[in-house]
């Protein structure tokens, strides 16, 4: 299980004003996506992200937890409660308890945790009738002894309770995002889709309608919408998210390194094609560890195709990502190439690639 960190504010559980919930739930996103690609909003006032990329860009977790509460105490959240666990229920219940779990006693923590963690009170009564008083007791029955004898329901806790699944049922307040854009005023403007003009139409409302109908009946990644995000290159500039999810900020303000200028491909291939690229003498151009060809590129060939001359090319524009798993080196090029062709091409592992074809 990825190791999670929780934020709980404790202002967020009382009965403060809506409006002062999406103030402070906007201040931690925006705060967070400083440093950290994965933020989600598990329900009103819970907030979770995987540590091990934060941890590792700002030199450990416990850097990142000093760096975590500075920019709590900048943003003037009220009583933050943090913790981190193996998993969503082992980092929610240590949020609760203001704890970090070690990596080595995250199984111990777990078992140790007292029944009622797993949400059900009709079931914690009866497992306390039952002389299972801890989550570990709860692990240790037999699997076919449950599968007789309880609904799917209690299935779904034993199995985080054996630390099989990571979260429990309904923990994520799938209504909590449409609420919060109901506070700020966008609900409409969220929900539903800009037509030709820019203005809404009647069918426009009537479609986000029916994906509302849609995800409150099936799930709330039922329906998917489209949007508009920021990056190092054209693969970043669109993306989806669940139709009730909350848009992340958007960080426009960079640096981006390595970022590929404009104008952006007409074309994006979702599947890359390799390109062999040449000079005049037919040897591979790659590019070097300072960021430059190894030598002028002169000719291209795209999969199987005819060899194309290279007129003109510019870049590389070199990129170094995904600090937050493993670190991915690729470069970008600009080329144009006989019958005024241009070709967006990435340069990754040894390897060119043709990613986007310009109009």
């Amino acid at each position: 299980m990825d190791r999670l960190a929780v934020i709980e504010v404790a202002s967020w559980r009382r009965d403060d004003p809506e409006g002062d919930i999406a103030r402070h739930h906007d201040r931690v996103l925006r705060g967070l996506a400083q440093w950290c690609p994965y933020v989600e909003m598990i329900a009103f006032g819970v907030i979770a992200f995987p540590t091990r990329g934060p941890s590792r860009y700002l030199g450990g977790e416990a850097a990142m937890l000093t760096d975590l509460h500075a920019l709590l105490d900048e943003l003037s959240v009220p009583a933050p409660c943090v913790g981190i666990g193996e998993g969503l229920f082992a980092a929610m219940a240590a949020a609760t308890r203001g704890v970090v779990v070690p990596r080595e006693q995250g199984e111990l923590f777990r078992r140790q945790l007292p029944v009622e963690e797993l949400g059900d009170s009709r079931f914690a009564d009866l497992a306390h009738r039952l002389g299972l008083h801890r989550v570990g007791d709860v692990a240790d029955l037999p699997r076919e002894r449950v599968t007789e004898r309880f609904t799917r329901d209690v299935l779904h806790r034993y199995a985080v309770a054996r630390g099989d699944r990571d979260d429990l049922p309904a923990v994520r307040d799938s209504h909590a995002a449409r609420r919060l854009r109901e506070v700020r005023g966008e609900e409409e403007a969220s929900t539903g889709q800009m037509s030709f003009f820019g203005d809404r139409t009647d069918l426009d409302r009537r479609a986000a309608a029916v994906a509302l109908r849609v995800t409150r009946r099936l799930d709330p990644h039922a329906v998917w919408v489209a949007s508009r995000g920021v990056g190092r290159d054209p693969f970043a500039a669109g993306w989806c998210r669940p139709f009730t999810a909350p848009a992340p900020p958007t960080l426009t303000n960079g640096p981006w390194p390595g970022y590929l200028p404009g104008p952006a491909p007409a074309v994006i291939l979702r599947h890359p094609v390799e390109v062999r690229l040449t000079d005049d003498k037919g040897e591979s151009v790659t590019v070097t560890s300072r960021g430059f060809f190894s030598r002028a590129p002169r000719q291209m060939t795209v999969g199987r195709g005819p060899s194309r001359r290279v007129i003109s090319a510019a870049g590389p524009w070199p990129e170094e990502s995904r600090w937050w798993s493993e670190l991915r080196r690729r470069a970008h090029v600009q080329v144009i190439s006989e019958g005024n062709c241009a070709w967006w091409l990435m340069a990754e592992q040894h390897r060119w690639w043709l990613a986007g074809i310009y109009d």
